[in-house]
């Protein structure tokens, strides 16, 4: 699932959001050179199992020891890891993947269609099934997919960081590279442009370069030779 994170990197996607991808959101064409799109159309939450038992106080556990915990009830229902809708109707969005990326989640999809024929036990998933899926075909659960990112920064020798931290660095780079507000907005899912705005100390930034350089420009001779 190494195209997990670069899916991050380079769309800024949260981390429910590319955990809910499913190959039929994609569009990957054979072409090596060619840009593909991906529409977001949920996300993959863990949500809290409830009490199957009328006295949950009086559960009892499969290993015959009470518990009060609904998660250990041998009659829980509504839990686990299930897809929902996005936040926010700006969540809902289709977006075009660059070259490299497309390639990259093309060679993703031939490895996992070779480990989904070779295994006994794989759960085929919705929508032509999920993008990012474990040894079984299942969704990755949120938390196993928190402790890959910590143990990738490890393995690469850098500080551990936060997995949200992804799609930070990944506004920085829209705005970096000179993405608009109103473009690179649309491609995080913000529903106000305020939400973008978070990231304006990059232009500011970028605007203090812009002075520098024309400073040294028009005055830069003149600094010289006094």
């Amino acid at each position: 699932n190494a195209a997990r994170w670069t899916v991050a990197m380079a769309l800024g996607l949260r981390q429910g959001e590319v955990l809910g991808l499913c190959w039929d959101d994609l569009h990957v064409p054979s072409d090596v050179a060619s840009e593909g799109t991906l529409t977001v159309r949920r996300q993959l939450q863990r949500v809290t199992w409830r009490h199957g038992c009328p006295d949950p106080a009086k559960c009892l556990t499969r290993a015959g020891q009470p518990t009060k915990r609904a998660a250990l009830c041998p009659q829980r229902w509504g839990g686990g890891l299930k897809p929902s809708p996005p936040k926010s109707e700006a969540g809902r969005r289709k977006l075009v993947i660059p070259a490299t990326l497309t390639s990259e989640l093309r060679a993703h999809r031939k490895e996992q269609l070779t480990e989904r024929l070779a295994s006994e036990v794989w759960e085929p998933g919705p929508s032509g099934g999920w993008v990012f899926a474990d040894d079984a075909g299942r969704p990755i659960d949120p938390r196993a997919d928190n402790r890959a990112f910590k143990d990738l920064c490890r393995s690469a020798g850098l500080p551990e960081r936060r997995l949200h931290d992804l799609r930070h660095s990944a506004a920085t780079m829209m705005l970096d590279s000179d993405v608009d507000l109103k473009t690179a907005g649309h491609m995080l899912g913000h529903s106000r442009v305020a939400q973008t705005e978070r990231y304006q100390h990059v232009l500011a930034d970028r605007k203090s370069v812009a002075a520098a350089r024309i400073d040294q420009a028009l005055f830069g001779q003149r600094r010289r030779q006094s």
